[in-house]
């Protein structure tokens, strides 16, 4: 067992767990009884989970699961708000901080390898751009299509071009978008040192179930969302009015949901569509888990037992060293 001599030498080293695992790995349960063992407090490193309004597409916890241990910046967020990791990394600062000061340590539990890397490792400092400006492009590329705007793509910022997809809509937009603001490719910007890196010694753990284990979690989990009321949610959230181009608006599932509420489509197509789309999903985070995500403690069960007993092994190793 983790003494609070140990806990209080963690806090004062500035320790934060980085929980990372595909989706439907078990997470958030392994999280929560981390936190209580430890008396830590569990910060949210998901980008669908910032938002309110669809709690069962993004997997949120339950009220049950909120309640078991302090849970900080999940659904503080409307679908339509502008929000970016830079915003979101200036929140987790002074949340850490927070918990740091009052002898907690931070618990960062989440599937999005992106926030993850930049709360690592910082970004570089791309201009920020407006969803305004973005839902313009968006608009013009309905009218003249995609291959138009790649071409003025490879005119602006050929490296840039070079690197994504012609189809690649999103990426697309926001190098054109880049370039309109400030005047400079998006290849300049990334080409600068990265900055806003969250200053603390992070504790890597990787959550690895065996994939065919894996694939019937996404199932049963999935089975769980539609008899909870999925559809549901996902009429609601389109009833809104909700323009289909926010971010919050295209993680995996609402894409597919609103195309078949909108005409009046086979609900069961799109139930596949979605399931598989997130056995896919998971198959990219575990590539990201095993090449980018350097991980100080591998688990292939969310078995808070073994997790415990690696910590406690890297803690000695850590104090030898």
């Amino acid at each position: 067992m983790i003494s609070q001599q140990q806990i209080d030498q963690l806090v004062a080293d500035r320790t934060a767990f980085v929980l990372f695992g595909p989706t439907a790995s078990g997470k958030t349960a392994l999280a929560i009884e981390l936190a209580q063992l430890l008396k830590s407090e569990i910060i949210n490193i998901d980008s669908r989970q910032l938002y309110q309004e669809m709690p069962i597409i993004s997997a949120m916890p339950t009220a049950e699961e909120f309640a078991q241990a302090p849970h900080h910046l999940y659904e503080f967020l409307k679908p339509d708000q502008s929000f970016d990791v830079m915003q979101y990394l200036s929140k987790v600062k002074e949340k850490t901080a927070d918990l740091w000061q009052r002898g907690c340590l931070p618990i960062f539990v989440g599937g999005t390898g992106f926030y993850i890397k930049t709360l690592q490792e910082g970004m570089s400092p791309v201009p920020a751009v407006s969803f305004d400006v973005i839902e313009i492009y968006n608009k013009k590329v309905e009218d003249l299509g995609i291959a138009y705007f790649y071409e003025k793509l490879q005119e602006v910022d050929p490296t840039w071009a070079a690197q994504i997809e012609p189809t690649d809509k999103q990426r697309i937009i926001r190098g054109l978008a880049v370039h309109e603001k400030s005047g400079k490719p998006i290849s300049y910007w990334q080409s600068l040192p990265q900055e806003g890196a969250l200053n603390a010694s992070f504790i890597n753990i990787a959550l690895q179930p065996e994939r065919s284990i894996l694939y019937n979690r996404i199932n049963k989990r999935y089975e769980g969302m539609i008899e909870t009321g999925l559809v549901a949610e996902m009429a609601s959230l389109k009833a809104k009015g909700y323009s289909k181009d926010l971010p919050a608006l295209t993680s995996i599932g609402i894409p597919e949901y609103f195309a078949c509420l909108e005409q009046d489509g086979d609900l069961q197509q799109a139930h596949e569509q979605v399931a598989t789309k997130q056995r896919q999903y998971a198959k990219r985070q575990l590539t990201w888990l095993r090449n980018q995500f350097n991980s100080d403690i591998m688990l292939e069960t969310p078995n808070i037992e073994d997790l415990i007993s690696q910590l406690e092994e890297l803690i000695i190793k850590k104090n030898k060293g």
